[in-house]
């Protein structure tokens, strides 16, 4: 066996970090495991001058990860804005835990899945299963036998929660929402947040639709406030398509009133065992002062409190608008109804 191979089966720096569907290849990064600690996202933003890497075939991949057969990966899903990077931070702080944020590679498969059943699709179906199923024993490697591999995915990544949750020994996972006028008003709140939006809106009010029957919405007759209500629609639609018995729900909201015991519900419900003294130290750690995108500024959860406030009274209108157009989905469509029940 080659050194690539070998260190490829074992080793988590030799990281994935880059898909090429057409071409077939990966782009294999080093990273150290400070690298994936300080990474907010594991994508492009981690190359710097001073990483290595190199591109590789994936079929030669494939051939060298089938002898791999463990891919034991607990998943954090969500709907965007929902305290996820926080989560995977404090949870990544125990020894037990290797966390991975937001995988390109992730990305790719989700943005391919959207096409795999048309005649555009760069990818076959057979392919695109093989490929992922490689992916998942990549993020699976750890740096000790005492660890496992908890993924953050990106939040329109979970059209692929039930393909993940069906590969082997996949663990029981996380889905982390909040509330929609939460959401919204979160949305509203910042400027990036709202440009996130707008990129982000087409692709989910697409997912909706294919969930609900009817005729469904005109993207380009929607407002803002209303527009972010489709967005937390289409992902909660989408993660309550999930087996139940597979994901624990997490409301932020009740996360922040409680960290500790909050921390310690996402450990039990990922199979993690770590001690109740180990879980208030993180839980009460710095972690819960900083913002977690971006460590080296200060954002506490009374800060987030005060932005929400804010944007309830700058953008109320749209926050109102918002919360109608759910209600009135609610009426011509169960599954809406079934999650604003909850």
């Amino acid at each position: 066996m080659s050194d690539f191979a070998q260190r490829l089966r074992q080793d988590p720096s030799l990281y994935p970090h880059s898909y090429e569907p057409v071409s077939d290849a990966l782009l294999m990064a080093e990273l150290s495991p400070d690298g994936f600690a300080a990474a907010s996202f594991l994508d492009q933003r981690i190359m710097t001058p001073q990483v290595q890497a190199r591109w590789a075939a994936g079929a030669a991949i494939d051939a060298t990860m089938d002898a791999v057969a463990r891919s034991d990966v607990a998943y954090i899903f969500h709907i965007g804005h929902v305290g996820s990077t926080l989560l995977s931070r404090m949870m990544g702080a125990h020894a037990a835990v290797h966390a991975l944020r937001e995988p390109a590679t992730l990305r790719t498969m989700a943005q391919l899945l959207a096409d795999l059943d048309t005649r555009e699709s760069l990818v076959a179906p057979a392919a695109f299963e093989r490929r992922l199923a490689t992916l998942v024993k990549l993020w699976a490697r750890t740096y000790a036998p005492s660890q496992r591999a908890l993924v953050k995915a990106t939040s329109f990544a979970s059209e692929l929660a039930g393909r993940l949750l069906a590969q082997p020994q996949a663990g029981a996972s996380l889905a982390m929402y909040v509330k929609p006028e939460i959401y919204i008003s979160s949305i509203m709140g910042g400027d990036a947040s709202r440009r996130e939006l707008q990129a982000l809106v087409q692709g989910r009010l697409r997912r909706l639709h294919r969930r609900l029957e009817g005729p469904g919405w005109l993207l380009h007759a929607l407002s803002p406030g209303e527009r972010a209500a489709a967005s937390w629609a289409s992902e909660m639609t989408t993660l309550a398509s999930v087996a139940p018995e597979r994901l624990t729900w997490i409301d932020f909201e009740s996360f922040l009133a409680d960290p500790v015991a909050g921390l310690a519900s996402a450990f039990a419900a990922t199979g993690f065992e770590v001690g109740a003294a180990e879980t208030e130290a993180i839980a009460t750690g710095p972690l819960l002062t900083r913002y977690s995108k971006g460590p080296e500024h200060a954002y506490t959860p009374q800060l987030r409190g005060e932005v929400l406030d804010q944007a309830r009274r700058e953008h109320g209108a749209e926050i109102a608008g918002g919360m109608a157009w759910l209600e009135a989905a609610a009426r011509d469509h169960a599954l809406i109804a079934d999650l604003l029940a909850r």
